[in-house]
C-alpha cells in the first residue's frame, strides 16, 4: 500500500511542478494538458486507494461508488492523454484536424462519463443480481461484472495500445531530441498502463506474496520516472 500512496504523492508533485513552472512561464497547452494528467491520476489513485484497501469487502454499495469515482477519474486522464497525443500529431487549422482534436477527447469523456450511467448489476463486483462476463466465468472461473470487463478488459488494453504505439510512431518519424523525448513517453505510458492492467488481476489482487503485490505499483513508480526524464529536454520548456 505504501507503494501506492507514494505514486500518489508523486501524482500530486508533478501537477504542480509542469503547471507551475512549465506552464506558467510558456503558456504551452502541451504542459496544461500534462499536468491535469496527473492532477486526474492523483485523484483517481486516492480513491482506489480507498476502495482497495480501506473500505469492508462486504460494503458492496461504498466500494462501488468509490471504484466509479476512480474510474471516472482514470478515463478524465486518458482524455488528456488524446489532447497531449492530439497537439505533439495533429497541427494545422484544417477542418479535419479540429475534428480530430474534438472528437477524439470526447469519445473518451463520453466513457467516463458511462461510468457513473452504467447500473449497479454490470459494474458492482458481489452484489446480489450481479450480471457475469460469460467468458471469463466459463474460461478461467473467474466471476467479473459484465461492464467492468468491456471497460477494463476492452477498451483500456486497447488504449493501453493505441498510446504508446502513437509516441513510437511520432518517435520514429522524428529526430534528435523530440525522437527520444517521444519514445520515453511511449516506454513510460506502456509500464504506467501495463501497472494498471495487472492490478486488479486475480493472482495479484489476491496474492498473499509480497514481491507478487509490488509488481504493479513498482512498474507505475518506473513509469513515472520515465515520464519525467522524457519531458526534460530543454526544447519542451
Amino acid at each position: 500500500m505504501g507503494f501506492y500512496f507514494s505514486a500518489v504523492g508523486y501524482y500530486f508533485l508533478l501537477f504542480a511542478y509542469f503547471l507551475i513552472i512549465r506552464f506558467r512561464k510558456t503558456r504551452r497547452m502541451y504542459w496544461l494538458f500534462l499536468s491535469a494528467l496527473f492532477l486526474m491520476l492523483a485523484l483517481s489513485g486516492g480513491f482506489f486507494i480507498a476502495h482497495d484497501f480501506f473500505i469492508p469487502p462486504l460494503d458492496v454499495a461504498i466500494k462501488t461508488l468509490y471504484w466509479r469515482i476512480a474510474s471516472f477519474f482514470a478515463w478524465l486522464a486518458i482524455v488528456c492523454m488524446v489532447e497531449i497525443l492530439a497537439i505533439l500529431m495533429f497541427t494545422g487549422n484544417q477542418k479535419w484536424v479540429r475534428l480530430v482534436k474534438i472528437g477524439l477527447p470526447f469519445f473518451y469523456l463520453l466513457i467516463a462519463v458511462l461510468i457513473f450511467v452504467l447500473p449497479d448489476s454490470l459494474v458492482c463486483e458481489g452484489c446480489p443480481g450481479m450480471v457475469e462476463n460469460q467468458f471469463l466465468k466459463n474460461v478461467f472461473g473467474y466471476s467479473y461484472p459484465e461492464g467492468r470487463f468491456w471497460l477494463n478488459g476492452i477498451l483500456l488494453p486497447v488504449t493501453t495500445v493505441l498510446f504508446p504505439v502513437l509516441f513510437f510512431n511520432l518517435g520514429y518519424r522524428s529526430a534528435g531530441v523530440i525522437r527520444r523525448s517521444s519514445i520515453l513517453n511511449a516506454l513510460g505510458f506502456l509500464l504506467y498502463f501495463l501497472g494498471r492492467l495487472l492490478q486488479p488481476l486475480p493472482f495479484i489482487a489476491n496474492s498473499e506474496h509480497l514481491g507478487i503485490m509490488l509488481i504493479p505499483p513498482s512498474f507505475i513508480l518506473v513509469s513515472l520516472l520515465i515520464l519525467v526524464i522524457a519531458n526534460q529536454f530543454e526544447h519542451l520548456k
